[in-house]
């Protein structure tokens, strides 16, 4: 087992597309609306949703809020649903009364690139901003795995999650799957501490709430830029959930490599 001879005592879960399949949740989320945007204005879908990712990064990285948000990993995408009224920093504050602008505009400069109409765009732009938050959060799709994987761990091991992202949209995310946050003796979110994974400080936050060693936990999750590095980065045994077979990124090295939970609860077991 790569020179770990302990198993450990407790494991530490990222949550977006480890447990949760956030990616294909936006994924379709886009599609319905900007076909319904298609219908209405004869904006190809395809065409409004590349624009519509494009507006979001640009007009994300404008606001002073960003160095926060990048620091706990909230991304402009997120931003297009979250309500952030949850959590004491001021910028999640800032965040919040920032919010309903930054998604109309995001759709209505979108619309504009596009073509559309500017008196459609303009009028358009707010109802398309509330259907994308709607149908996003109609979508809490899960993989095939992760009940099973969780429920054949829970006996063995403390488990906890992990997650970036502002506070009232991760626990939303948790909440909205029926189930899942029964398997967690806690729920750690970067919102409410100054910084996220791959931060050392948020990981010795989290081992000191737990009493635990580093050496005792293992970090499970797809992102080697923010799980990986970050449980490597304070001596973590790190395992990567790598469902569809990317490569690697040079220089960043899990201790173990797994295709899906039910290899990770083979591994533990």
């Amino acid at each position: 087992m790569s020179g770990i001879k302990v198993r450990p005592s407790t494991l530490i879960f990222d949550l977006d597309n480890t447990l949760i399949w956030d990616e294909r949740s936006m994924k379709e989320a886009f599609e319905t609306v900007c076909l319904f945007a298609e219908q209405e204005t004869g904006v190809g879908g395809a065409r409004l949703e590349a624009l519509v990712r494009e507006e979001a990064g640009r007009l994300f990285r404008s606001y002073d809020t960003y160095s926060y948000a990048e620091a706990i990993e909230v991304t402009e995408l997120e931003a297009l649903w979250a309500r952030f009224d949850r959590g004491d920093h001021p910028m999640l504050r800032r965040l919040e009364a920032i919010a309903a602008g930054y998604r109309r505009d995001v759709w209505r400069n979108a619309l504009a690139r596009a073509g559309a109409d500017g008196d459609k765009a303009g009028a358009l732009s707010s109802e398309l901003a509330e259907r994308f938050m709607t149908e996003r959060r109609s979508r809490p799709f899960v993989y095939d795995d992760t009940f099973a994987a969780l429920k054949a761990l829970k006996p063995t091991y403390r488990m906890v999650l992990l997650t970036n992202g502002d506070p009232s949209l991760q626990q939303e995310k948790v909440d909205g799957v029926q189930g899942l946050g029964v398997f967690f003796e806690h729920i750690f979110i970067s919102g409410h501490f100054e910084v996220g994974k791959p931060y050392p400080l948020i990981y010795e936050k989290v081992l000191e709430e737990l009493g635990e060693e580093a050496r005792d936990c293992w970090m499970i999750g797809d992102n080697m830029l923010t799980d990986i590095k970050g449980a490597n980065g304070v001596g973590m045994p790190s395992v990567w959930l790598n469902r569809s077979g990317r490569e690697p990124i040079e220089g960043i090295k899990p201790t173990f490599s797994v295709s899906s939970l039910s290899e990770l609860a083979d591994l533990l077991m």
